[in-house]
C-alpha cells in the first residue's frame, strides 16, 4: 500500500509540476498585449492627426475670411472719407448723384491686400437738420455686375454727416458750388460684417 501511495503522489507531483510549467509559459499571452497596445496608439494617433489637421483647416480659412473683412472695412473707411467732404448725398435728388460708386477719385474698385474691393453708397439728403446726410455703404468682393447692396455685400455701414457749421450753427455752406462746411462732423450708426465666409 505504500508503494501504491508512492506512486500516486509522484504521479499527482508530476500532474502539478507539468501544470505549473504551462501555466508560467505567457508567450502567447504578451503577443496579444503588444497587438491591443498597438492597436490603441494607431487611433489614438489617427484621432490626432485628423484633429490637427481640421486645426489647420480652420486657421486658414478665419486668416482669409478676416484679410476679406479687413480689406471691405478699409474700402469702406476711404468711401466714407471720400463722401465726408464731398456735398453728394447719393440719394438721386436734385442736384445730387444717383446710389453707386463712391470710392476716392471715381474709382471703381480699390486693392488692399490683394482683395479687390467695390464701395456703392446710397442715402438721403436732409439739409435742414444736424443729420444733414444719411448715407449707406455697401462693401462687395470684387465688382458685381449687378451692383453692391445689402444682399451681397461683406460689409455695410451707416454713416452720417452734419454738413453745419461748427463755429456758427446757422450756417450750412454744403453744396455744388461750396463745400465749406461739408462733413464737419460724422457718426457711424451702424457697421455690419455681412457674409465675409461665403
Amino acid at each position: 500500500m505504500s508503494r501504491r501511495r508512492g506512486e500516486f503522489v509522484n504521479r499527482v507531483v508530476r500532474q502539478v509540476h507539468h501544470t505549473g510549467e504551462t501555466c508560467e509559459n505567457e508567450s502567447g499571452a504578451s503577443l496579444l498585449l503588444a497587438v491591443i497596445f498597438v492597436m490603441v496608439i494607431s487611433v489614438s494617433l489617427a484621432a490626432l492627426l485628423t484633429l490637427g489637421g481640421n486645426d489647420l483647416l480652420n486657421t486658414t480659412n478665419l486668416r482669409v475670411e478676416r484679410s476679406l473683412e479687413y480689406a471691405a472695412g478699409s474700402a469702406t473707411d476711404a468711401a466714407i472719407q471720400s463722401v465726408r467732404y464731398s456735398y453728394y448725398a447719393y440719394s438721386g435728388g436734385s442736384g445730387d448723384v444717383p446710389p453707386g460708386l463712391c470710392l476716392p477719385n471715381s474709382a471703381t474698385s480699390i486693392a488692399i491686400n490683394g482683395d479687390a474691393m467695390t464701395v456703392y453708397c446710397s442715402g438721403i439728403e436732409n439739409p435742414n437738420s444736424a443729420s444733414s446726410r444719411v448715407v449707406t455703404f455697401f462693401a462687395c468682393e470684387g465688382t458685381p455686375a449687378s451692383g453692391c447692396t445689402s444682399n451681397n455685400a461683406v460689409l455695410q455701414a451707416d454713416v452720417i454727416f452734419d454738413d453745419w457749421s461748427l463755429s456758427t450753427p446757422s450756417v450750412h455752406a454744403c453744396a455744388a458750388g461750396n463745400k465749406a462746411t461739408c462733413g464737419t462732423s460724422d457718426k457711424t450708426l451702424s457697421w455690419t460684417i455681412e457674409n465675409a465666409n461665403s
